[in-house]
C-alpha cells in the first residue's frame, strides 16, 4: 500500500467518523461547535503571530514558530468548540419532534462533509506552504486533489497570515495541494557555464543586501539599463537603504527601490553612481533549451550553476503580501537553486538574460522557477522611468 493509498482511507475515514458524530449531534449544535472551533482558532492565528514575535526563543527558527502557533491555535479551537456544542446541546433537547430531529441529524451530517472537507483542505495546504519539504503523499492523494480542484480560490485566505508568520523567505509558487508540474529533462550540458558570454555576463551581476526586521536580507539581481537593477520584491521588502555590490566583492553602492510588484516579485532599484555594463536581453526559451543560473547562493561568492529548462508554465500562487489570485508566467528549469540566487538572472549559454530566479521547488532541489521577461517586463519598464523611492512594505521573514 502507498503513503498517499494510507493518507487516502485514513482520511475517508475520518470524514465519515465527523459525518457520524455531527449526525447524532445535529445541525445546529454541531454548526454552534464549528462556530466554536473556527473563532476560537481563528484569533489564535490573528492574536498569536504578533506574540511570537516579540518572543526571542521563536524568532529565526521556524519549527518552534509552527509547533507554538499550531498547538495554540489547536487549544483556543478545542475551547471554542466545546463552548459552541454546549450551547447547542441544550437547543437540541428542547426538539420533541421526532421528524424534526432526523431532518437536524441529516443536515449536521451532509453539513459535516463540506466542513470537514474545507478543515482537510486547510491543514494539506498549511503542510504545502509552511514547510520546506512537502510529503509525497499529500502531494498524490487523490482525496487532496479532489477537494483542491472544488475549493474556490479565495480559500487561501484563511491561511495567509499564518504563512506571512511561518515564510521560508521565498514565495509561494503554487497555490492549493495540487502537485507540481515538474517535467522530466535531461540534465544540463556539461560546460554550459564556461562560455564567454558567460563571463563576460558577470560583470553585471550584483549581489543586493539590505537590513530588514532586525537582520540583514540578502539576494542578487542583474543590470537592465544604465544605473537600474532588477532583482525580486521579496529581497528588499522592508529595506530602507538596500546596497549592491557588482560580482559581490568591491564597493558597496547604495540604492533606491524605485519601482516594486509584491504580486509579481519583482523589484527595479536605481544606483546612481554605478557604471556596470546593462545585460543584453534574449529569446524567450523552451523545453530543453540549456541556461545559467547566475547569483550569490546562501549569500556566498559568485556561482554559475548550470541548467535546463523543464518547461514553460502559468503558475497560480499567491504574492509576497500573501494576495491571492496570482498567476505567473515562469519557467521550471533543471537547477539547484537556494535562497540568496533569487533575484539573479538566468542566462543563455552566450549570456544574454532570460529571465529572473524567484523560487525553488518545496518537493525536489533539482528544481527551480523563473519569471519570464515577459513576466517582468511591466515593472522593469515602469522602474526605468521612475525615480523616486516607493514603499517596499514589510519584511518577508
Amino acid at each position: 500500500m502507498t503513503s498517499a493509498l494510507a493518507l487516502d482511507l485514513v482520511l475517508v475515514l475520518a470524514l465519515a467518523l465527523y459525518a457520524a458524530g455531527m449526525y447524532r449531534a445535529g445541525l445546529v449544535a454541531g454548526a454552534l461547535a464549528l462556530v466554536g472551533l473556527l473563532g476560537g482558532g481563528l484569533l489564535a492565528l490573528w492574536g498569536l503571530p504578533p506574540l511570537l514575535d516579540r518572543w526571542s526563543p521563536a524568532d529565526g527558527d521556524p519549527a518552534a514558530r509552527i509547533a507554538l502557533l499550531v498547538g495554540g491555535a489547536a487549544v483556543a479551537a478545542v475551547l471554542g468548540q466545546q463552548f459552541g456544542a454546549a450551547i447547542g446541546a441544550r437547543w437540541r433537547s428542547r426538539l420533541e419532534s421526532r421528524s424534526a430531529r432526523v431532518t437536524d441529524s441529516l443536515l449536521g451530517a451532509a453539513g459535516a462533509l463540506v466542513v470537514g472537507a474545507g478543515l482537510v483542505w486547510l491543514a494539506a495546504s498549511a503542510v504545502v506552504g509552511g514547510l520546506s519539504s512537502t510529503p509525497q503523499a499529500v502531494s498524490d492523494s487523490r482525496v487532496l486533489q479532489g477537494i483542491d480542484r472544488v475549493m474556490p480560490a479565495s480559500a487561501d485566505r484563511a491561511v495567509a497570515g499564518a504563512y506571512r508568520s511561518l515564510d521560508s523567505g521565498l514565495p509561494r509558487v503554487f497555490a492549493g495541494v495540487a502537485p507540481e508540474e515538474i517535467r522530466p529533462v535531461e540534465a544540463p550540458a556539461e560546460g554550459v557555464t564556461q562560455g564567454r558570454g558567460i563571463e563576460a555576463a558577470g560583470q553585471s551581476v550584483v549581489r543586493v543586501a539590505g537590513g530588514a526586521c532586525g537582520r540583514t536580507q540578502t539576494g542578487s539581481g542583474w543590470v537592465a539599463a544604465d544605473q537600474r537593477v532588477v532583482t525580486n520584491a521579496h529581497v528588499v521588502a522592508g529595506v530602507d537603504r538596500p546596497r549592491v555590490q557588482v560580482g559581490g566583492t568591491g564597493r558597496s553602492y547604495a540604492a533606491t527601490t524605485v519601482a516594486f510588484d509584491p504580486r509579481r516579485d519583482v523589484a527595479v532599484l536605481a544606483v546612481p553612481d554605478l557604471e556596470a555594463p546593462a545585460l543584453p536581453t534574449g529569446e524567450r526559451q523552451a523545453h530543453g533549451d540549456d541556461v545559467v543560473v547566475a547569483g550569490f547562493p546562501l549569500g556566498g561568492p559568485y556561482d554559475r550553476e548550470a541548467g535546463r529548462v523543464r518547461d514553460v508554465l502559468q503558475a497560480r500562487g499567491a504574492g509576497i503580501d500573501g494576495s491571492l489570485g496570482v498567476t505567473r508566467d515562469i519557467y521550471s528549469i533543471h537547477a539547484r537553486v537556494q535562497q540568496g540566487n533569487s533575484g539573479g538572472p538566468l542566462l543563455s549559454p552566450t549570456g544574454q538574460v532570460v529571465g529572473t530566479v524567484f523560487a525553488k521547488s518545496p518537493t525536489d532541489e533539482r528544481t527551480g522557477y523563473v519569471l519570464t521577461l515577459e513576466e517582468t517586463r511591466p515593472v522593469v519598464e515602469a522602474g526605468l522611468r521612475a525615480g523616486a523611492a516607493v514603499d517596499t512594505g514589510e519584511c518577508v521573514r
